[in-house]
């Protein structure tokens, strides 16, 4: 609950949200969306719930102290899922959250052996929730070699949760209140899901022949559920393993 006083007006802000944690084994894919990063680029896919704000002026009211003054709302919309770069991501983020930093992602981007080894590969998905690709070699020329993995039984977990938000608006000076209220609300759902259909795929550019075969390496595409305990949160990564040939 927010207190703002604005003159003699104090606008109050009270959200209610109640949350109930899931998981759901389908066999079924009903809707398919596509998310391509960039070449030499690390991505986050999220999901947030944008705000309207509104702002409304006081033109009349019996305290006069109050005329002028502002009262700002902010109402919910439906969640929105958008991709970002981890760099954006990162920069936008309030102080205090998660960051998807070293803890998440330690390699540079666009250098192939400071991604995973096999063994890091194993070390994660033992520890995690996760499936791998077949590995795959890179070759010489202007072309690319691609690797994918197919997940067949869906298992979607998350939160379901409603929100509700209202503003009551009373005037508190001389001992005269008048009250007003604005309010709205939502319920929605936020989740992963992996299965049926679900397709993970990664593509990598083959080599110059100034760098082939010295420089030539193996690689595959793995996917886990990391968790943070620190902030309670779990999502996907999707990242590249690599070895030398």
């Amino acid at each position: 609950m927010l207190g703002v006083k604005v003159g003699g007006a104090e606008a109050v802000l009270s959200v209610e949200a109640s949350m109930r944690k899931f998981t759901d084994n389908t066999y079924t894919l009903t809707r398919r969306v596509v998310h391509t990063t960039g070449p030499i680029e690390d991505s986050v896919i999220f999901t947030t719930v944008p705000l309207d704000l509104y702002t409304y002026k006081i033109l009349s009211h019996p305290n006069p102290e109050l005329v002028g003054g502002e009262i700002q709302v902010r109402m919910p919309r439906e969640p929105i899922t958008v991709m970002v770069d981890r760099n954006f991501y990162n920069d936008k983020v309030e102080a205090g959250s998660f960051k998807v930093d070293s803890r998440v992602f330690k390699h540079t981007e666009g250098a192939p052996f400071s991604y995973p080894t096999l063994a890091q590969r194993n070390g994660l998905l033992a520890q995690y929730d996760g499936v791998s690709s077949n590995e795959v070699d890179v070759g010489q020329g202007t072309g690319f070699v691609t690797t994918e993995v197919n997940i067949f039984e869906e298992v979607t977990k998350g939160t379901s949760y409603s929100l509700e938000m209202t503003l009551d608006l009373k005037a508190t000076a001389g001992g005269f209140i008048s009250g007003a209220k604005i309010g709205g609300g939502l319920e929605s759902m936020i989740s992963y899901g992996r299965g049926k259909e679900s397709i993970y795929q990664g593509s990598v550019a083959q080599l110059p022949a100034s760098n082939f075969p010295k420089d030539a390496y193996r690689f595959g595409l793995f996917s886990y559920v990391y968790d943070d305990s620190a902030s309670s949160q779990q999502f996907e990564v999707v990242n590249y393993w690599v070895r030398p040939q």
